[in-house]
This record gives C-alpha cells, sequence and structure tokens, in this order.
C-alpha cells in the first residue's frame, strides 16, 4: 500500500461522518475498504479500482475487444488477468533481481478423466512460490505478492485463467 493510501486510510478511521462521507464521495466507499479481496470480486470491480490510476484502462480494455484476431480470446483474458493482478497486488511489482522475494502463482490442474481419480477440467489446485526459478507457468507479470492473493485469484478467476491457458 502506497504513503498517499495510507495517509488517507488514517484520516477516514479516524475522520467524523462529514470527513468519511467527503471522502467515500471523492475516492468511492469501497476505497476504504482495507482488504483489496474484499474491494475486487470481479473484473468490473478491478476495472472501475484501475481507472483512479489509469483513466484510459477502458479504452484500452475496448481496443482489445475489438480486435478481430484468431488470438482475441486470449488476449482479452490476459488483460483481464494483468488488470487484476496488479489491482490486487496494490502497486507491489515483483523484483526479478532478488531471488530472497517470493512470488506466488496461482496452480491449475488440467485435463484427466474419471478413471485417474481426479475428475476432468481445470481448476485451482493450489499455490505455489517462485524466488528464483527460470521458468513460470502464468507469466511474469500474472504473480502476487503473497499465497492468499495468488490462491484468491486463482479460486475467483479460473475461467479467466482457463482461458488464457487453454485458448
Amino acid at each position: 500500500m502506497n504513503n498517499e493510501k495510507v495517509k488517507l486510510l488514517q484520516v477516514h478511521q479516524t475522520g467524523s461522518k462529514e470527513v468519511k462521507k467527503a471522502l467515500a464521495s471523492e475516492f468511492g466507499k469501497d476505497y476504504f475498504i482495507v482488504d483489496i479481496k474484499e474491494r475486487m470480486k470481479s473484473f468490473e470491480d478491478a476495472l472501475s479500482i484501475m481507472e483512479q490510476i489509469r483513466p484510459s484502462i477502458r479504452l484500452e480494455y475496448k481496443h482489445i475487444c475489438d480486435l478481430k484476431s484468431d488470438y482475441t480470446k486470449r488476449l482479452i483474458a490476459e488483460f483481464q488477468l494483468l488488470v487484476l493482478s496488479e489491482v490486487l497486488n496494490e502497486g507491489w511489482k515483483p523484483n526479478w533481481n532478488d531471488s530472497n522475494e517470493y512470488k506466488y502463482y496461482p496452480w491449475f490442474f488440467v485435463g484427466g478423466d474419471a478413471s485417474d481419480g481426479a475428475g476432468a477440467g481445470f481448476g485451482i489446485v493450489r499455490s505455489d512460490v517462485g524466488a528464483s526459478a527460470a521458468y513460470t507457468n502464468v507469466g511474469s507479470r500474472l504473480c502476487f505478492k503473497s499465497r492468499a492473493l495468488a490462491e484468491y485469484a486463482g479460486r475467483t478467476f479460473t475461467t479467466l485463467y482457463e482461458q488464457y491457458l487453454l485458448s
């Protein structure tokens, strides 16, 4: 969380009803909910949050949706996941030069059949961490600062990951 947001949260927490109302009017009532997982339940929520930082985000999204390509479905899913991960990480950016900094990502089960006991389909199995591995399964920009965020993203947006990884 950046310093500006920390200060605003402190003012909101200690402020009068009038101050809280004014801040909610300016930033939106959800801005002052501390847990990002509570504020972001959908891609639309993520777009609304991202618009405060990058007002052109909806236009960028529209341009991707308007593409006429065999890759459009995958590109839309990737764009959505990039926005979701940026919002969930609240400004945190992975430092790929720091092998001591953990970077988490959802881990999915794909395929199988009923005879192997695992069932068929696509779903999150767990989150995993990569500190210095030279590979990635979901893309370096799609990692998270915590296991909880990786698991939340994987469970909440499984369909998007499926579209991105399998289309």
